[in-house]
């Protein structure tokens, strides 16, 4: 599963209403959406990427790089 972070994440701040993302539990409950919408009976999760842009010069860029 990929993840653009930046995308992924102005969309949930617009949609969530204040709501946190749990990182953690977000590749789970995609998967099991996914299954439930496209009807599949299985999908077999094998990892997740985020990727995130990072900008050298800012300091609020630096919690990102980890």
């Amino acid at each position: 599963m990929f993840i653009d972070f930046w995308n992924f994440q102005l969309n949930w701040n617009d949609r969530s209403r204040g709501a946190k993302c749990d990182w953690f539990k977000l590749p789970s409950a995609l998967v099991a959406r996914g299954a439930q919408t496209a009807r599949l009976g299985h999908t077999q999760y094998e990892g997740t990427r985020v990727y995130a842009s990072v900008a050298k010069s800012n300091h609020r860029d630096t919690k990102f790089k980890g």
